[in-house]
């Protein structure tokens, strides 16, 4: 059996030996110093929130989600969760889970809390499971379970969107 693959690839470059097809102007904004301002409709801006992308600015769990996020993250951060699930993976893990965002978050929330109740984290040096401390554990648990909560009915209210 033979396969073929096409692969397109398209880069943009302003180092090249040709005259660019579109002209441009560069365009050199002068910075004043604010790093947030006003826009039309007396909004501030840039718009903050942890979930952009992932569900749908209309979805009613929103500010809940971000709410039980913050938490969930400060807790992990008692925890010392992100010693290892960093992007260097620093333990050398087989399946490095990142919790660092809230996409990736939701997106492994039912592993973090089988993993916290079933005291497979954290790992020593040598990469033995740890029991976490028991006040610890149970405001992760906690944090944790409603996070995961909010995750499922923002997910049902967007499947319910869509249909």
């Amino acid at each position: 059996m033979i396969k073929t693959a096409k692969i397109v690839i398209g880069q943009f470059t302003e180092r090249a030996n040709w005259a660019p097809l579109v002209a441009t102007q560069h365009i050199k904004p002068r910075f004043d110093g604010s790093w947030m301002w006003m826009d039309r409709e007396g909004r501030i801006q840039p718009r903050v929130t942890l979930f952009d992308g992932l569900f749908h600015p209309d979805n009613p769990y929103l500010s809940k989600l971000d709410f039980a996020y913050r938490t969930m993250a400060l807790r992990m951060r008692d925890g010392q969760c992100e010693n290892c699930h960093m992007p260097n993976n620093p333990m050398p893990m087989r399946r490095l889970v990142l919790m660092h965002t809230p996409a990736h978050a939701a997106g492994e929330i039912a592993r973090l809390m089988k993993a916290v109740r079933e005291d497979r984290m954290p790992l020593d040096d040598a990469g033995i499971e740890q029991p976490l401390d028991p006040s610890l554990k149970r405001a992760l648990l906690e944090s944790g379970a409603a996070f995961e909560a909010l995750v499922q009915a923002a997910k049902q209210w967007e499947a319910a969107r869509r249909n």
